[in-house]
């Protein structure tokens, strides 16, 4: 029997790419590039993700053929990766070499980032206990070392030269995942934040976030980021802030701090990220007091 592979696909149609993912597990969405830069993603996403042929064939084939491909990383694809970003001083390959040092790496699938500099190197999904909630994290495992685990998303190669290597992703070492864990979201059964204080309404919420964003300092913006879009995504429901208004506070901060201007699309993937982890978050903590 031929395995597949992602180098087997044609270059460039996205609903081949689409397919091959799909036929590893990995659930996939559209993913569209915005007019000078950028780019935005299917609505809900995190739910809508498949790996059902029929629903890519008609994304693709028809909805939005010219769309790139965005994958689900997380239990459902049975994936998580690290994200190595190579820019502004800070390459997350070398922060990696030292993390590693000494320490077992196997050789897994790789490829480079759509930057062509970062590579994404993607893991099998652990075996974990269900208390544990392997989520994502910007910066904390090392310095240019994003993780993409449970309602994260990675971009799918769209060139056959972009696949450094193309075997099965092999389980991470046992102290890499453990180091993994450690800098992602810890427990569901630590769910979302409560009201940090009785007074905390929408109005002080949405000013507290604004201002967190604007003030963050250089090199801890993207965490600041992901951290504010996680807690209002967790307190969404009983705030009643929406996803719309939360991604006004993120445009609005990150110009400001002056992220926006310079990493447009990581403040993007950034907010993604965060808003759909606490929203998820809430909903499991939910589930589990009914």
């Amino acid at each position: 029997m031929t395995t597949i592979t992602l180098s087997d696909y044609l270059e460039d149609p996205g609903g081949a790419v689409a397919l091959t993912c799909a036929s590893l597990g990995w659930r996939v969405f559209p993913e569209f590039i915005m007019p000078g830069g950028g780019s935005k993603f299917i609505s809900k996403w995190p739910d809508v993700a498949t790996t059902d042929v029929d629903i890519i064939e008609e994304w693709w084939g028809s909805r939005y053929p010219n769309a790139k491909v965005a994958i689900a990383t997380g239990p459902e694809s049975g994936i998580w990766v690290l994200d190595l970003d190579v820019k502004n001083g800070v390459d997350g390959t070398d922060s990696l070499a030292e993390l590693a040092a000494g320490r077992e790496l196997p050789e897994t699938f790789t490829v480079r980032s759509r930057s062509e500099l970062g590579l994404h190197l993607y893991w099998a999904w652990p075996e974990l206990d269900e208390s544990v909630r392997f989520g994502n994290s910007n910066g904390k495992l090392g310095p240019g070392i994003d993780i993409k685990a449970d309602g994260g998303l990675v971009r799918a190669p769209m060139k056959r030269s972009l696949v450094i290597d193309s075997r099965r992703p092999v389980y991470a070492p046992d102290w890499l995942l453990s180091e993994a864990l450690k800098a992602s979201k810890k427990s569901v059964n630590d769910g979302p934040r409560d009201r940090p204080y009785n007074w905390y309404n929408t109005e002080s919420a949405v000013q507290d976030a604004f201002n967190r964003i604007k003030y963050a300092r250089e090199g801890e913006r993207n965490n600041v980021l992901n951290a504010v879009m996680y807690d209002l995504g967790s307190w969404s429901t009983s705030l009643g802030i929406t996803r719309d208004h939360a991604w006004t506070i993120c445009v609005q901060g990150c110009s400001i701090n002056g992220s926006w201007y310079t990493e447009e699309e990581k403040c993007r993937r950034t907010f993604e990220s965060g808003w759909y982890d606490g929203v998820r978050s809430q909903a499991v903590n939910t589930r589990e007091n009914e």
